[in-house]
């Protein structure tokens, strides 16, 4: 599992987890107060050797960070009190780690291999959109998709193929799509002609 996200019609939506479950990674998506249902969204793939691990962060409002040799492959994040858990942007500098707000928990996907990288994309929604997308590159592969807030209530993430779909509840101002896309690096050898 790469990451996991959340979706609710009405916006009314706590978050979403990665639980372990008989050895198997499940993707639980939290209802908020007043909320009318949700939808969990793991995005998962096979055929790869990385190594991939889900790190939570060690307390709520705290960073939940990857080790130095690992790439950020997606961000979740979780609140204790059922309010609305909207994103952080996710770091992918010298540091990878996925912010969390206070008495919000976040959750890591952490990947390591020596040929993977890993960076954002991200895309502002204009006007009174209630949709914005952003896609990843050919030769890059979506593994994470978030939306962040610029004071629209976000009702969720969601990826189709290789795009990142954030629903908002429209107005002016707005939210981002933020995608997280992985490669793996090509090796180029030089030949003579």
């Amino acid at each position: 599992m790469l990451s996991c996200s959340s979706f609710s019609q009405n916006g009314a939506r706590a978050g979403e987890r990665v639980e372990e479950r008989d050895g198997q990674k499940e993707c639980v998506a939290v209802n908020g107060n007043g909320g009318q249902g949700v939808f969990a969204v793991a995005r998962c793939c096979t055929g790869h050797k990385a190594q991939c691990q889900m790190l939570e962060s060690p307390q709520r409002g705290a960073d939940a960070e990857c080790p130095p040799d690992h790439q950020l492959t997606g961000c979740s994040s979780s609140s204790s009190s059922g309010d609305a858990s909207d994103s952080e942007r996710p770091l992918h500098g010298i540091r990878r780690a996925c912010r969390a707000k206070k008495d919000v928990t976040s959750y890591a996907s952490c990947c390591h291999t020596s040929s993977l990288e890993c960076r954002l994309k991200e895309h502002d929604s204009m006007g009174l959109s209630e949709q914005v997308e952003v896609s990843c590159e050919d030769l890059w592969t979506l593994t994470g998709c978030q939306g962040l807030s610029h004071g629209s209530v976000v009702r969720g993430a969601f990826a189709l193929g290789n795009t990142c779909v954030v629903h908002t509840s429209g107005g002016d101002i707005g939210a981002a799509a933020i995608a997280t896309c992985c490669r793996h690096r090509l090796s180029h050898k030089s030949s003579d002609h």
